[in-house]
């Protein structure tokens, strides 16, 4: 058994203490959900100072990657080339809504690095925010890729790739030209847990490290 990790039937669960914060959502004045949380503290060399639940949790990066992988735009001199500010930045590292202003960078940031919004891989979805999502629903209104929360996300990949000169098809996938590998190598880089990393499903080499687990510690 992974450290983290329990086999139940032949499925893979995230295992750990139970921790005593916790999040708790309610609707009304009743609790609806509650939601444990581990907590790790760590100073710039990676050492632990403080903790609370189980530090050594192994858990997903999911959206929280976001800001890491889109540390190469930056040391890379993306921003600079194509002219990007802070706003296509931004959206590259959220998880975006989906509001007017949100659409409006996503389709200037892929008008100014040469790409057309179905360049994009991301899939579109449902807006996150609960009054957009009425809106979109009552009007009808056609979801395309830039809606999805990850757009910005998938605008940056592009946005390196063009700027190495990589291909644009299969960016998202490992392998696919180098914007995908390179996008995905920077949290490793950064925060230094090169090590440790269980994957859902895949291998390394077939996820972006927003879909790896890794340890809080």
């Amino acid at each position: 058994m992974d450290a983290g990790i329990v086999n139940v039937d032949g499925a893979r669960y995230l295992a750990g203490r139970m921790s005593e914060f916790r999040v708790e959502v309610t609707r009304g004045g009743l609790v609806e959900s509650i939601h444990r949380v581990s907590v790790a503290v760590a100073d710039a060399d990676g050492h632990l100072l403080a903790s609370a639940g189980d530090p050594g949790l192994i858990t997903y990066w999911r959206s929280a990657a976001k800001p890491f992988q889109a540390i190469p735009l930056v040391e890379d001199g993306v921003l600079e080339r194509f002219g990007l500010g802070s706003e296509e930045l931004a959206l590259a590292c959220a998880s975006h809504s989906s509001e007017v202003v949100h659409l409006a960078v996503a389709e200037r940031f892929l008008a100014r690095i040469g790409c057309a919004e179905d360049d994009l891989a991301c899939g579109p979805h449902p807006p996150l925010g609960s009054a957009v999502a009425r809106e979109v629903a009552d009007r009808r209104t056609p979801l395309t890729p830039r809606w999805s929360n990850c757009s910005g996300k998938h605008a940056g990949m592009l946005a390196l790739a063009r700027a190495h000169g990589w291909p644009t098809g299969g960016y998202e996938q490992a392998g696919g030209g180098g914007a995908d590998f390179r996008f995905s190598d920077a949290p490793l880089l950064v925060v230094g847990v090169a090590v440790g990393l269980i994957l859902a499903h895949e291998s390394l080499d077939r996820l972006p490290h927003a879909g790896a687990a890794t340890s809080l510690e």
